[in-house]
């Protein structure tokens, strides 16, 4: 299923390609290469594409990372007064604390990560030019220069990125488990900054790839050369592919674990209340009780 931000990057990149494909396919003849006009109208056709693309890049990311401040915004208030909480939460607290959740703890490296799961353009510029004629279509890329599957490849971009499945969900119900999947999400919703700073690392990785485009098309002169243009244009539609993917699925792993906090966390102190109260009421039996959770919690 498709989400907002899938049916930007589409329609953005469809009308991107209508320009940039009117533009080559005027490079069909060699002899009209040659012709001085021809090609300056050729390649101001082109500059209008990477203008395109540079201000949907800026309009997209900045967006990304105008959500991820909005969330951030509503769930810090509650996470700076609560994240304290946690560590006054043992282990036997979890005992019966369950939750259902995407499971992107699975993906934390990838969501923490300012790398992306395909090579920066500069690195593979020359592969991709000098032995890339069989590369006609972004299938091609995704084969050559990713482990994505060809066939299904925004599924598989945002399983990489979810952990799981679309329709994937785990319910961590052990009181060890519940605690390690705590830490996980407490450290991902505490680096709010780390995330908006992959979301301009991101933007400087495509406007560098821009650039590779650009000072080619100034010395672009013969069909060869147009060519390795529209490849290069393939491979930067690619990468923004999977970052707006990756920006998505970073704003959703925010909300997720925030809302999941929220919840494990009123269980556990319930339990924790409900032991000092019995404790308190009958120290003998309230004592055996928390030992007897004690030890299933480490079971």
């Amino acid at each position: 299923m498709m989400n907002t931000i899938d049916y930007l990057i589409e329609s953005n990149l469809m009308e991107a390609d209508i320009v940039f494909n009117q533009a080559t396919m005027e490079v069909s003849l060699k002899d009209r290469i040659g012709e001085k006009l021809t090609r300056n109208k050729i390649i101001d056709t082109i500059r209008r594409w990477l203008a395109k693309i540079r201000k949907f890049i800026m309009d997209l990311i900045n967006g990304i990372i105008k959500k991820i401040k909005s969330l951030y915004s509503t769930h810090s208030e509650w996470f700076e007064e609560h994240k304290h909480e946690f560590d006054e939460i043992a282990k036997h607290n979890y005992l019966g604390v369950s939750f259902t959740s995407t499971p992107f703890w699975r993906a934390h490296k990838e969501l923490m990560s300012s790398g992306l799961p395909i090579p920066q353009l500069s690195s593979v510029s020359n592969t991709l030019n000098h032995n890339g004629s069989h590369i006609k279509t972004e299938a091609d890329i995704i084969e050559n220069f990713t482990d994505f599957d060809s066939k299904n490849v925004t599924t598989d971009i945002k399983r990489y990125y979810r952990g799981a499945d679309l329709d994937e969900v785990e319910t961590i119900d052990k009181p060890g488990d519940v605690k390690k999947i705590v830490d996980i999400m407490i450290e991902y919703c505490n680096n709010s900054a780390r995330l908006i700073k992959n979301c301009t690392e991101s933007q400087k990785y495509l406007n560098d790839a821009l650039k590779v485009i650009e000072y080619r098309l100034d010395k672009a002169d013969t069909q060869e050369e147009f060519d390795q243009l529209q490849r290069e244009k393939l491979y930067i539609e690619t990468t923004l592919r999977i970052i707006g993917i990756k920006l998505s699925m970073t704003g959703q792993c925010f909300h997720t674990y925030t809302r999941n906090l929220k919840r494990v966390l009123a269980k556990a102190q319930a339990n924790k209340t409900k032991e000092i109260k019995d404790v308190t009421k009958n120290p003998i039996k309230g004592n055996i009780r928390k030992g007897y959770k004690i030890i299933r919690s480490r079971v």
